[in-house]
């Protein structure tokens, strides 16, 4: 049986390997603090999902699995979900939301079977209104491939393009396409309400990665978070906020996760949820406040506020403390996922009080 940890990582990183599977960490003797309002949901069908983004509304998005096939869903401020497939996806590759904005626009990827007449697949990013209308997202046709990371307010949907181009898309504008200077490969994964662009970007094809974040005016500086440069993976950028902070995460030679912060200036602090153990960060709000999980088998839910302190929680009625923070928005609000007594999986959203 397959962990939550070990499905999470789809959705943002298809190509990591996912070393943690079989890291088994216990979790220190700790306090927790979970203080708010816990609110379960399902989404018809699902065998599991993850709630990967949402908005200052409560509008939450991301993907499930469910009868052998990846889908997408939309649960809406009333806690309605709609679920959703991008038109042409290839059931067994499926659709995966990534990012929704204010105005309930969700982009994300799909795929289908049409690479030179082969069964290889090839990836299409996609914009979803409000209403439900999906259209899809082709950059420039060679090399193929395209994949939508993350809207802004004002609708600017950024992603790659091609394995090798970061794009930046604007309404009823052509792709921008950019690469970071002598990278191989540029991944943009997150822009903010600036226009701010924050990613990941590749040399010679592969791993190790480094940071990058590209102002407004096409300006790119590139960073790496301290520890990384020894690390398998290299520095993996996860999100930006409107005051320019960065977050994300690498794997050090001791194969734990750690999380790393960098501010507008460009000073990088790295932490842990709990010392020793492995953390995967999430997101960001502009606040500056961090979600994400930490350990690895069982796992709980962290939150890290901008003066650095952090409380860990778990979703009342989890198993062992199975439960992953996999977004945030401004109002504090925490949605992700849990595992109850009977592997089922569910998902929550957390109303914290301060």
């Amino acid at each position: 049986m397959h962990t939550l940890m070990q499905r999470s990582r789809w959705g943002r990183y298809l190509a990591v390997v996912l070393l943690l599977s079989c890291i088994l960490l216990g979790f220190p003797q700790r306090a927790f603090s979970q203080v708010g309002t816990f609110t379960t949901f399902d989404v018809p069908g699902a065998s599991y999902a993850f709630p990967l983004s949402m908005n200052e509304e409560g509008d939450i998005t991301g993907y499930y699995f469910g009868a052998g096939v990846y889908h997408g869903f939309v649960r809406d401020r009333n806690g309605i979900v709609t679920t959703f497939d991008a038109p042409g996806a290839v059931p067994a590759k499926g659709t995966f939301p990534n990012s929704v904005n204010e105005e309930g626009m969700v982009v994300g990827t799909f795929y289908t079977n049409e690479v030179n007449g082969t069964n290889a697949s090839q990836s299409h990013g996609f914009v979803r209104d409000k209403q439900g209308t999906i259209t899809t997202l082709d950059g420039p046709p060679a090399p193929p491939g395209t994949a939508a990371n993350s809207i802004n307010e004002d609708g600017v949907i950024i992603g790659t393009n091609g394995f090798h181009d970061a794009f930046v898309l604007r309404t009823r504008r052509p792709f921008t396409l950019f690469r970071v200077p002598d990278a191989t490969s540029t991944v943009a994964v997150s822009i903010n309400g600036e226009g701010v662009i924050a990613g990941s970007y590749y040399n010679n094809g592969g791993y190790p990665g480094h940071g990058f974040v590209r102002d407004a005016h096409g300006v790119i500086t590139t960073f790496d978070a301290p520890g990384s440069e020894a690390s398998i993976t290299g520095t993996l950028v996860v999100g930006i906020n409107d005051w320019g902070t960065i977050v994300g995460e690498f794997f050090d030679e001791n194969l734990v996760w750690h999380g790393f912060v960098r501010d507008r200036a460009g000073t990088i602090s790295t932490f842990e949820a709990v010392q020793g153990v492995t953390t995967l960060v999430f997101g960001i709000n502009n606040e500056g406040t961090i979600v994400g999980y930490y350990g690895a088998g069982l796992t709980r839910g962290f939150v890290r506020d901008p003066r650095g302190s952090v409380t860990t929680f778990e979703v009342p009625g989890s198993f062992g403390g199975q439960t992953q923070a996999l977004s945030i928005n401004d109002e504090g609000d925490v949605a992700g996922n849990y595992e109850d007594a009977n592997f089922a999986t569910h998902c929550f959203v957390w109303r914290r009080e301060e």
